[in-house]
């Protein structure tokens, strides 16, 4: 599991920051590491992550899905609905 925090700086606009919940293998999360927002240009086949969570999951708890300050992302990890949701992610299978 990996809990990332994003910050996006785009010329002319608003510093985004946000975060996902990801389940990964190692090969995936390294991959991320080098270059974390590469899996934006990733096809659906080739996407990094195994599962993760949408960009609504912070707006669930109440903050600004879009500007999650690091200290805003450490609460979340401190909630019971960040935790039931690790628990959760690994336990789904998928039918292929």
């Amino acid at each position: 599991m990996v809990f990332e925090h994003i910050a996006i700086d785009v010329t002319g606009k608003k510093q985004q920051q946000k975060v996902l919940l990801m389940l990964n293998d190692t090969a995936s999360t390294n991959r991320r590491h080098e270059r974390p927002m590469w899996s934006v240009f990733y096809s659906r086949d080739d996407f990094t992550s195994r599962m993760i969570s949408t960009e609504a999951f912070p707006k669930m708890l109440g903050y600004d899905q879009d500007h999650v300050s690091l200290e805003d992302a450490r609460k979340i990890m401190q909630s019971n609905e960040y935790r039931q949701l690790r628990t959760l992610m690994p336990s789904e299978r998928t039918d292929k």
